[in-house]
């Protein structure tokens, strides 16, 4: 701006300076003065001209500076994307870490779990492989158990087998011998074994298992059988005993008789509960063993049970011959009365046996009485009936209640004998306790047995005496409908 400025100033004041001086040399000076002007012109143009390209090369670093910032920034902002991306991946796998953490931690967890699940477990399966009905595959079990599943454990002085290094793979294996076992439970098999017969001598005899219920013997000679029971002086606990009846040991020949394929359907002893010993008696005696072990609460109960059955059939005799036929004989006293007058059908209902013959005996008796007296005489007869059908109708329904609570009350002596049992023998037999509970668990049942139907007959007697009197108040609707007809037919006739 300076270059442009300058020489236009220089040249203003060369055109004052030659209007001067043309007043004085004016051809001279004017010369000098147009070669002057002309220089000036020439250089204010080259200044001009190299502003101008100064100005350009301004104007080109600008655009220059302009599209470096644009690069800069869309390079900025492509950076920020890139930390914005980097910082979502980071938080996207700092997610799965804490994800797989956790699975890890479970998984930890989970073969913990397995780890104390499995080592009571085995524990359990080898128990139930001692305890089991023994089979044909008895032995093998056995030696599986002490081998292949428990390694060298020593399971006799309570070592527990090692799991710690692969609970899964442990587990895998205990859950296959366990389904083996429960398969084995429901089997039925027979297998041929030996028997210490009743002379001390093994010999050789056949054996039934049905699954883990129970297992029976016939010796090959037939002559001995036996049901394998519970016995506490044994040291396995348990010990076949051969107290069997002459026809089980006839079903037992049969079943040995046929191949599997045709076993035959008979019924054999068995043991369900596993825990009935030998040398006890198990509900034997019949009715009277059974009414004996219920103790002195049972003869009231018998008594009560004695006194609503006689009760029940007196009450069922007579609501029969009190409602035989009732709603025939009341249309046909009614229809006598209308056809043949009141001597016939007073004369009929005389003749009737029955709650409605003889309350309409008792209305008839007072026909020709004004309308209210009529009604009335019936209503009183109807109600003269009702205890008569409804006698010893409460007395049932007292028995009926009394019944439960009298087994109630043995359920208390059994219980209180059971507990007196306890206080003098303690509890470690469990034996020592069955008559008190039995007789507690006897007494309530025969309540119950006695008091049920008691309490539904009493229902069915209740039901009958309504019948009865719907059928008495029909009955007098009818002849009272009668005996308005006919007086309202006199009172028109006269």
């Amino acid at each position: 701006m300076r270059k442009v400025i300058l020489p236009a100033v220089l040249a203003a004041i060369l055109v004052s300076g030659m209007s001067v001086l043309a007043q004085d040399d004016a051809p001279a000076d004017e010369a000098r003065l147009k070669h002057a002007i002309a220089e000036l012109q020439e250089q204010i143009l080259r200044e001009s001209e190299e502003f101008t390209n100064e100005k350009l090369s301004v104007l080109r670093e600008i655009e220059r500076l302009r599209a470096q910032r644009d690069g800069y920034l869309i390079s900025i902002e492509s950076l920020r994307d890139n930390i914005r991306e980097l910082a979502e991946a980071n938080t996207s796998m700092r997610m799965e870490i804490t994800a797989a953490e956790a699975e890890v931690a479970q998984q930890k967890k989970l073969s913990a779990d397995v780890a104390s699940f499995v080592g009571p477990a085995c524990s359990e399966l080898a128990e139930l492989i001692d305890t089991g009905i023994p089979g044909s595959d008895t032995q093998a079990l056995q030696r599986e158990k002490l081998g292949f599943f428990f390694g060298d454990a020593d399971f006799d002085n309570g070592e527990i087998p090692p799991i710690e290094i692969n609970p899964v793979k442990t587990a895998r294996k205990l859950f296959d011998l366990a389904g083996r076992l429960l398969a084995r439970s429901r089997l039925i098999e027979r297998y041929p074994g030996k028997a210490l017969s009743a002379s001390g001598v093994m010999v050789g005899a056949r054996f039934l298992r049905v699954g883990e219920i129970t297992s029976l013997y016939l010796t090959d000679d037939g002559s001995e059988a036996g049901i394998l029971l519970r016995d506490p002086a044994d040291e396995t606990g348990r010990r076949y005993g051969r107290s069997l009846p002459g026809d089980t040991v006839s079903r037992l020949g049969e079943i040995f008789a046929k191949p599997d394929t045709q076993m035959p359907v008979v019924h054999v002893p068995v043991d369900i509960s596993r825990d009935m010993v030998i040398g006890v008696s198990y509900g034997e005696g019949g009715l009277l063993s059974f009414l004996a072990r219920g103790g002195p609460v049972m003869v009231p109960l018998l008594l009560v049970a004695a006194l609503a059955l006689a009760l029940i059939f007196e009450r069922l005799y007579s609501l029969r011959r009190e409602s035989r036929g009732a709603t025939r004989f009341a249309n046909e006293i009614v229809d006598t009365y209308r056809t043949k007058g009141l001597a016939q059908a007073l004369a009929l209902a005389k003749g009737g046996r029955g709650a409605l013959a003889r309350v309409m005996k008792a209305g008839l008796e007072k026909v020709g009485a004004p309308v209210d007296i009529f009604e009335e005489s019936l209503h009183e007869a109807a109600l003269a009936q009702l205890p008569r059908l409804e006698r010893y109708l409460s007395t049932i329904a007292v028995l009926a209640t009394v019944a439960p609570l009298m087994g109630l009350l043995g359920t208390v002596t059994g219980m209180i004998s059971a507990f007196d049992t306890i206080t003098a023998f303690g509890a470690s037999d469990p034996r020592l306790l069955s008559g008190g509970i039995s007789e507690a668990l006897i007494t309530t049942e025969t309540g119950l047995i006695i008091a049920i139907p008691v309490l539904l007959v009493h229902g069915f007697l209740s039901a009958k005496v309504d019948r009865i009197t719907a059928d008495i108040e029909q009955g007098s609707s009818r002849l009272i409908a009668a005996v308005s007809e006919e007086a309202a037919g006199e009172k028109a006739d006269g």
